[in-house]
């Protein structure tokens, strides 16, 4: 049995505002679907499966081509929502004998290999594993429009991704909640906890950025910067 990763590049980016999907813009030079596979291309994973609008298939196909990746790389037709997307992203992996599957969006290209690798370790039998991080603002629980709770922000986290599981587990989530109807989740840890089963914290002090809107690849770049200039200091 093998790992796998599936990366959600399907959506039409419409908050980004801009003729091209967010997912192909570049950050320094690099395409942001790309720098979310380079993430996962590590030795632990032989499988990187992309899910693209199945009109990017084909360009897609070809940009991956440019680049040089240890694990195999598959695309396939992404859906309308993002529940459906990672739904066929674990269908198209049934040929495979897959253990763990790690899923991520293609929009936070700031996440660690090294992270990556650690995150799969949290992994096991009735047990996935979220990456998450301490909210820096307060927040407020609203009721239309008005606020009626300063709740304590201590109590929450940030939901982030990439988040891992054992691959049969989570597929037989996602079929529960398409059987049941329920196509509105935007999360696979709650689809993951809807079923039963417990999910481990993975912690993180550094920004893992989603890539929502323009300025976010400027910030992006900006930290990727930040980020190299400090490896190469410390050598």
């Amino acid at each position: 049995m093998t790992d796998a990763a599936i990366i959600v590049a399907a959506g039409t980016g419409k908050r980004f505002e801009s003729e091209v999907p967010k997912q192909f813009e570049k950050i320094n030079e690099i395409e942001l679907f790309i720098r979310s596979l380079m993430i996962f291309d590590i030795p632990q994973i032989k499988l990187l499966l992309l899910m693209v609008n199945p009109e990017m298939i084909e360009m897609s196909k070809n940009i991956v081509k440019k680049y040089d990746f240890n694990s195999g790389i598959e695309v396939a037709a992404g859906g309308g929502t993002r529940q459906e997307s990672v739904f066929r992203g674990l269908k198209y992996l049934e040929k495979y004998e897959i253990n763990k599957v790690i899923i991520h969006d293609a929009a936070r290209p700031l996440f660690k290999s090294e992270d990556a690798s650690c995150l799969l370790n949290f992994v096991k039998t009735g047990e996935g594993a979220v990456v998450v991080s301490n909210i820096r603002n307060t927040i407020y629980e609203v009721n239309c429009d008005r606020i009626i709770n300063v709740p304590d922000r201590n109590l929450f986290l940030n939901a982030e991704t990439p988040q891992a599981f054992i691959y049969k587990e989570i597929f037989e989530a996602h079929k529960r909640e398409v059987t049941n109807e329920i196509y509105n989740n935007t999360d696979d840890t709650q689809i993951y906890l809807k079923n039963g089963f417990k999910m481990n914290l993975y912690k993180i002090s550094y920004n893992n950025l989603k890539i929502t809107h323009k300025e976010d690849l400027f910030v992006a770049e900006a930290l990727l910067n930040k980020r190299e200039s400090g490896r190469k200091n410390d050598r």
